[in-house]
């Protein structure tokens, strides 16, 4: 299996190919996680910086570098082990700063949250660039209502219990006009 490598520009910067193993969970309502493990090769570790991005092939999720290591063994020589979290993850790096009442659509709920602390943002500079909310026009999700109030919460945290309390999972992908 091989990977697209992007900047944190979303520019293609290379492929990963010829590895040992690549590990993938893909999670209905938690970030998924990745875990690469390659001989060592110095070209394509300084391309696997942390932050930067994996696209697979085989799966629509957006992997995060979160972690590079160097190990050395005798029998296996050295090997590079790179790790990480699905784009959901950046959900982790924010949190509701303003209080947010909801009592209404769940759906334009969560919208509500992540425009305030990840879109549209009083602060531009905790925006992320080429971020943007598509609705769903599943019944089952658009019927739903949610009555609640945060504070100084996680939004990841809060994302996840209003989709697990609802049965409901969630997803970040990126388009081809690299756009999330």
């Amino acid at each position: 299996m091989e990977a697209r490598i992007l900047n944190t520009s979303l520019i293609a910067i290379g492929i990963l190919e010829s590895v040992e193993s690549i590990i993938i969970t893909e999670r209905y309502d938690l970030p998924g996680d990745f875990e690469i493990y390659a001989k060592y090769d110095s070209y394509l570790y300084g391309l696997l910086l942390k932050d930067y991005y994996l696209i697979f092939p085989d799966t629509d999720n957006v992997m995060i570098i979160e972690t590079r290591e160097i190990k050395t063994d005798p029998e296996q020589g050295t090997r590079m082990v790179i790790g990480g979290r699905s784009f959901e993850s950046s959900l982790d790096r924010r949190i509701i700063l303003k209080q947010i009442i909801i009592n209404g659509s769940l759906q334009t709920g969560v919208h509500d949250i992540l425009n305030k602390n990840l879109v549209a943002c009083e602060f531009p500079q905790r925006n992320f660039p080429n971020l943007t909310l598509v609705s769903s026009a599943d019944p089952l999700v658009t019927s739903l209502g949610l009555v609640a109030q945060y504070y100084t919460e996680n939004v990841l945290e809060v994302i996840q219990e209003i989709c697990r309390q609802s049965h409901i999972g969630f997803k970040v992908t990126l388009n081809s006009s690299n756009v999330f």
